[in-house]
C-alpha cells in the first residue's frame, strides 16, 4: 500500500510533532516523579491522565479510527481534527456511565478470564512500528498457558442493547450486540458471535493492526447483569481501509493542518460572521440544486403519506384494529393524554415568578434556501 506518510515531508512533520509532545511531557513526568516520592495518589492519578492524553496525540487511536470511516455516531472527522490540532482543548467531564465502566473493568476482565481460562495482562500505550501514525491504549492482551499472546481483549459496559438502523432479511431491526459466544464447560469456544457495534469493531481491528494478533474478544456487561463475549477475526480488507483513512487524515489534515470537510453539525457550532458572504462554486451549486429537488420530493411524499393515511384511517373509523382474517395489519389505539404544564396561564397569573425562571437559550443558526 502506498502511504502518504512515507513522503519525507510527512516523516519530518511527524518527528517535529513528537518532539513538541515530548517537550510537553517532560515537566509532567518530573511532577509525576515528585508526586510518587511524596506518595500523593491524587496528584499521581491526575498527572498520569494528562500524560495518557498527550500520548494519544502521537497518532490515530483505536477509538478515533471509526470516526474516519463514518462509523462513530458521536464524533465527526472535523471534531476529531480540532482535538488533534489543539483547536478544541476541552475535556468532557466523566459521566456516571464512564466512571462505572472504569470501576467495573477489572471485574469483567476477571469473569472473562474465568470463562476462557486465558491469562490477561494490561498493556501500556502502543505505537505501531510499521505505521507510526497509529497508536492505541489496549485494555488487555490474552495469553495462553504457554505464555504466548493469542488475542486482544477489550472490556465494555453498556446500559442497554439498543436497536440499530440495520435490519435482518425479514426487515426486523438488528440489535447493537448479538447473543454472544457460546462456550463449553471447559471454556472451549463452540459458537462464535461477532455482532458488535461498528465503532467497537473498528477499535479492536485497530488494536489487531498494532499488535499483529489475528483475533480479538470483546467482553461486555449489558445492563449490569448480562455478560457476553464476542469474537472478531482480523479482516485484511477492513484493516487496509482503516490504515489508508488514518494515513490520509494524519498527513493531509493533522500534519498539514488542513481541516477535513465540515458537516452540518460542525457548522452549527461555528460563530456566524455577520455580513460576510462566500461565492458559490460550481460543485456546491450542483449540490444545492439537488438539495432543492430532494426537499421538494420529501414534501410531495409527506403529502402523499397523509392522503394514504386518510384513506386507511377513514376506512377504519372508530375501530381499533384493521384485520386480514386472523392477521392484524394495523392498529389505531386511543392513548392516555399527556400531562403538560400550562406555561401561558402561569405567565399571566404569576408573572414575577415566571420571569425569575426564564433563561435565555443559546444562539443557533437557521438554514434557508432562497428561491
Amino acid at each position: 500500500m502506498e502511504l502518504l506518510f512515507n513522503d519525507p515531508k510527512y516523516q519530518r512533520k511527524h518527528a517535529e510533532r513528537l518532539q513538541w509532545l515530548a517537550q510537553q511531557e517532560a515537566p509532567l513526568r518530573a511532577q509525576l516523579q515528585q508526586a510518587q516520592a511524596n506518595g500523593d495518589a491524587a496528584a499521581m492519578s491526575g498527572l498520569q491522565h494528562q500524560l495518557w492524553l498527550l500520548g494519544r496525540m502521537r497518532g490515530v487511536t483505536g477509538s478515533s479510527v471509526a470516526t474516519l470511516l463514518n462509523m462513530n455516531p458521536w464524533q465527526t472527522p472535523y471534531q476529531l481534527w480540532c482535538k488533534y490540532t489543539g483547536r478544541d482543548n476541552t475535556e468532557q467531564p466523566q459521566t456516571d456511565a464512564q466512571e462505572w465502566g472504569h470501576r467495573l473493568e477489572p471485574v469483567i476482565a476477571q469473569k472473562y478470564a474465568e470463562l476462557t481460562g486465558l491469562q490477561l495482562q494490561e498493556i501500556p500505550m502502543v505505537q505501531s512500528p510499521q505505521y507510526p501514525f497509529l497508536v492505541g491504549s489496549l485494555d488487555r492482551v490474552a495469553y495462553d498457558k504457554a505464555g504466548a499472546p493469542v488475542k486482544v481483549v477489550e472490556i465494555k459496559t453498556t446500559a442497554m442493547n439498543h436497536d440499530t438502523t440495520d435490519t435482518d432479511e425479514d426487515g426486523v431491526a438488528l440489535k447493537a450486540w448479538g447473543g454472544g459466544n457460546q462456550y463449553g464447560p471447559n471454556g472451549e469456544l463452540r459458537i462464535k458471535d461477532s455482532q458488535v457495534p461498528k465503532n467497537y469493531l473498528c477499535q479492536v481491528m485497530h488494536y489487531m493492526i498494532l499488535t499483529g494478533l489475528q483475533e480479538a474478544d470483546i467482553a461486555v456487561l449489558i445492563n449490569t447483569n448480562t455478560f457476553r463475549v464476542f469474537t472478531v477475526d482480523y479482516d485484511a480488507a477492513l484493516a487496509q481501509a482503516m490504515i489508508a483513512a488514518a494515513d490520509r487524515f494524519w498527513c493531509l489534515n493533522v500534519l498539514d493542518d488542513v481541516a477535513p470537510p465540515a458537516l452540518e453539525v460542525d457548522v452549527k457550532a461555528m460563530p456566524v460572521n455577520k455580513g460576510t458572504e462566500i461565492s458559490c462554486s460550481p460543485e456546491v451549486a450542483l449540490e444545492l440544486a439537488k438539495l432543492k429537488e430532494v426537499t421538494a420530493q420529501r414534501k410531495a411524499l409527506e403529502a402523499q403519506e397523509q392522503q394514504l393515511r386518510d384513506v386507511v384511517l377513514g376506512f377504519m373509523g372508530s375501530n381499533e384494529r384493521l384485520m386480514d382474517g386472523d392477521k392484524c395489519l394495523a392498529t389505531y389505539s386511543q392513548c392516555k393524554g399527556r400531562a403538560s404544564f400550562n406555561v401561558k396561564r402561569f405567565q399571566v397569573e404569576q408573572p414575577d415568578v415566571y420571569a425569575s425562571y426564564v433563561e435565555q437559550g443559546a444562539p443557533y443558526r437557521r438554514f434557508m434556501i432562497r428561491k
